[in-house]
């Protein structure tokens, strides 16, 4: 793609791709990629193999193709004596570039800065802040004339050791090292707008055509777009880049939406799909883990004498030398030695230093049994293995009761299922105290804040149980923020929810801050159970109707007359599983703006996913009926967005429970949602309309769950059939409703959920004052 519209421009010109992989193992022969180009090795730049392997050791892909970059310039200018440019692969020519040349001929050095103006301060993306990470000349472009060769031999110095993606280091691959230029070297700026034209200045550039069809840039002639980030799979986001912040929007900018557009058919066309695997991306038959290659580096800069000399990676007379080097024992203990590869997991994680603190005494040999029976080590690392007394709890006079922790003050699902265990626990008679949380990103409004202490305040921990309404990744920094709970050897009770059937091992080390866990769903219990060394229960979970309003469907911004459908999501829950597009899809298939129906799609927290929310207003364009609101509302203003909703639809992937589908049936509103997971603990198809489903991947892009897990793809044809027999059959509708209400109303009501939290609490309190149930170790 880039030759054919550089050489489109510059007809004669030569254009050299260098292949940063050509000396890795089985490496394929070097090939011309398109007509008028040559392609060159990393053995053509005569830095030496040892130092390329080094290299391609230290660094990922990205870091490595940045790296060798002064290299490749340097031997460009002495092979040709005049001047020289780079480009990115991911550019595309609109016109003539050829004045870089000119300009390189009189300044050694020309550069493209990432802004002409001042950034806006509006919290988009691209921010100042961001480029104070990634350096004021973006080197997606750079030009180099006779005169730069001192300037490159001092570049390619830095990048060969130090260009990782490391900001907190103030390293950004190759390209902060290009903010020195300015002091300590002759060079010109560009600062015409048409040149280097990416997501990071196009809202300084809007693109226009003028009246022969020319592509300008901010009013200039468009040179050329720098597509950085850009996904044909996914041709109505700009970049990847903005991590769901863009400034840029493509429905804002046609001009630029039918070059992305564009730009994505070529690349299919041309087969641009990067599935050509990366020479030195793996080793030991699994892939390099970065903090593999990040050791390897530390080693390299701050050799220790007592190694001896580093091996060569990827040598082809000894490709297992890493291999060993990692494998080797590092420090004695009774038991046996500490591996290199174990200590760098150790050094990694601070729970391990913590249980195993003296590498050289009972700490080493307890780490190494640990490293041998861990699933995440062994799933991380296996690969590249080769020849490879406790004291009592407290016996402190606790009451009966729990100390209730959780995000109480927090609008998100977790925060409140902790509200709905202080309800069950009011229902049930049992005393408790409450404890606020407060570590998460969500708003912390909900009026049950001015009732709870926080947790690091709380000096009052009474009661024989503590129960932590909090996942299982915040457990640990939970127990460590509130050791009041638990230092007199209180119950340790966590409320967990996990939206997988199978539970990772990365967080299989949080089963040691509890003694029980409580879920609300049998999926989530099923999900457990093969993991917990400790008892997995299910607890009823209260559901109750939205409180009654006087606000009018007006006051909430809903049309009076239309059949309303509504879904809502948090951003911070993973947009991939909610599948709000699969909701938007289902709703389009259905029904046209003149049926007589409206779909709402309400989240918060969208600053997360703006991208997601840009797929949806882009599918939702010249739709009338479709509204995509963000935004928190107060608890009120929610409470009306519900009851004036005429049915729910939640076309999800997995759900922990559902709390969004519970609330509408106990309002009496139709539900449809896909039958699969914790749903499945209040729906039936009695009392809601189950969406069939095929079991699909999980993929990449949707953390903090495993790409090769698996949950369900809603079956859309099924749900546009639900959607609609809705709307067609009042009677249908109705009685689904009141039967969802009277499901919910018998089987998951405060009392019910009350009586079983006082029998448990009982239970635990008794079992700690018998010392049957002590602290977690």
């Amino acid at each position: 793609m880039l030759a054919s519209s550089f050489l489109e421009h510059h007809p004669g010109a030569t254009l050299d791709v260098l292949v940063v992989d050509s000396e890795a193992p089985e490496a394929p022969p070097l090939e011309p990629v398109a007509p008028g180009t040559s392609v060159l090795g990393t053995e053509d730049l005569g830095i030496g193999r040892r130092t390329v392997h080094d290299m391609a050791m230290i660094y990922d892909v990205t870091e490595m193709a940045t790296a060798v970059k002064p290299a490749l310039l340097r031997h460009l200018l002495e092979r040709y004596g005049e001047p020289v440019m780079y480009l990115d692969p991911d550019i595309v020519v609109f016109d003539s570039i050829e004045a870089a040349h000119d300009l390189a001929r009189r300044t050694p050095i020309v550069l493209t800065p990432h802004v002409l103006s001042p950034l806006p301060r509006d919290g988009a993306r691209v921010r100042d802040e961001d480029l104070l990470v990634a350096g004021q000349f973006n080197l997606g472009f750079i030009a180099v004339g006779p005169g730069a060769e001192g300037f490159l031999d001092w570049w390619h110095e830095r990048t060969v050791h130090h260009a990782c993606n490391e900001p907190a280091s103030g390293m950004f691959t190759d390209q902060r090292w290009i903010d020195f230029v300015p002091a300590l070297f002759d060079h010109h700026v560009v600062r015409d707008p048409g040149w280097n034209v990416a997501y990071w200045n196009l809202h300084e550039r809007p693109l226009s055509r003028d009246h022969d069809g020319r592509v300008l840039a901010g009013g200039a002639t468009l040179r050329f777009l720098h597509l950085s980030g850009f996904d044909p799979a996914s041709p109505h986001l700009l970049s990847r880049h903005t991590l769901g912040e863009p400034r840029v929007l493509l429905s804002d900018q046609p001009v630029l939406a039918e070059l992305a557009q564009r730009y994505a058919e070529q690349l299919r066309h041309v087969g641009g799909d990067g599935d050509r695997p990366y020479g030195y991306d793996r080793m030991g038959g699994g892939p390099i883990p970065l903090e593999v290659r990040r050791t390897f580096r530390t080693a390299l800069l701050q050799p220790d004498p007592a190694d001896g000399e580093l091996p060569e990676p990827f040598s082809p007379e000894d490709p297992d030398a890493v291999l060993r080097w990692l494998n080797a024992p590092v420090v004695a203990h009774p038991g046996g030695v500490v591996t290199r590869l174990e200590r760098m997991v150790w050094t990694m994680r601070v729970d391990l230093q913590v249980a195993f603190g003296d590498l050289a005494g009972q700490g080493g040999a307890g780490l190494s049994a640990w490293a041998a029976h861990d699933e995440w080590y062994q799933d991380r690392y296996g690969h590249l293995l080769v020849g490879a007394s406790d004291e009592a709890p407290s016996t402190r006079c606790l009451r009966p009761g729990a100390n209730v922790l959780g995000y109480m003050g927090a609008e998100l699902g977790v925060g409140e299922v902790g509200r709905l265990v202080v309800r069950a626990a009011e229902a049930g008679s049992v005393p408790h105290t409450i404890h606020r949380y407060t570590a998460t990103h969500s708003r912390q409004h909900d009026p049950t804040r001015r009732v709870a202490e926080d947790v690091g305040r709380s000096s009052e921990w009474p009661y024989a149980v503590s129960v932590m309404c909090v996942n299982a990744d915040s457990t640990p920094r939970l127990v460590a923020d509130a050791p009041g709970a638990f230092d007199a050897g209180q119950v340790r009770v966590g409320v967990w929810f996990w939206e997988l059937e199978e539970f990772p091992p990365a967080l299989h080390g949080s089963f040691g801050h509890v003694d029980e866990l409580w879920v609300a769903s049998e999926f989530v219990a099923a999900a457990l159970r093969p993991h917990a060394p400790c008892p997995v229960r299910v607890m009823p979970l209260v559901v109750e109707p939205p409180p009654p309003t006087h606000l009018t469907r007006a006051d909430v911004g809903l049309p009076d007359g239309p059949f309303v459908f509504g879904f809502h999501f948090d951003a911070f829950s993973v947009p991939g599983r909610k599948n709000p597009t699969g909701v938007l899809q289902a709703y389009l298939d259905a029904f046209g703006p003149d049926d007589g129906t409206h779909l709402i799609v309400k989240s918060i927290n969208g600053d997360s996913a703006r991208t997601e929310l840009e797929r949806l207003r882009s599918m939702a364009r010249g739709r009338p009926d479709v509204e995509i609101r963000d935004g928190y509302l107060s608890r009120l203003r929610m409470s009306a967005l519900v009851h004036h909703t005429d049915a729910y639809v939640s076309l999800h992937r997995s759900e922990g429970y559902g709390l969004t589908m519970a609330s509408a049936m106990a309002a009496g509103k139709p539900v449809v949602a896909t039958g699969y997971s914790g749903n499945l603990q209040f729906m039936t198809p009695e009392n809601s309309i189950l969406v069939p489903y095929e079991r699909v991947p999980v993929g990449a892009g949707n953390p903090p769950y495993d790409p090769a897990a698996t949950w369900a793809e809603p079956d859309l044809s099924a749900a546009t059939s639900a959607m609609r027999a809705l709307v067609d059959d009042p009677v249908l509708a109705r009685r689904l409703g009141l039967q969802a209400q009277r499901d919910v109303r018998d089987r998951h009501s405060a009392e019910r959920a009350g009586a079983w939290l006082r029998d448990r609490v009982l239970a635990l309190s008794e079992a700690r004052s018998s010392r049957r149930v002590g602290s977690a170790a």
